[in-house]
């Protein structure tokens, strides 16, 4: 699933997209809290930076 849903963000072909964890879960069919935890690691690792309705793909590992 991490995978998939690094592709889904990477394919939306914008560095911030607007959208919500629910329907992100939608799209890939799984659950909310699934996609929650994946973004909460990727942001850990400094991929993404997750906020209420959006969600940036970084693009160096210093991304805010």
């Amino acid at each position: 699933m991490d995978q998939r849903l690094l592709n889904w963000l990477y394919v939306q072909g914008r560095d911030t997209i607007l959208t919500t964890h629910e329907q992100i879960a939608l799209i890939l069919g799984t659950s909310r809290q699934v996609i929650s935890r994946i973004l909460k690691n990727l942001e850990k690792e400094g991929i993404v930076t997750v906020g209420r309705g959006w969600i940036k793909v970084c693009e160096n590992p210093t991304c805010q």
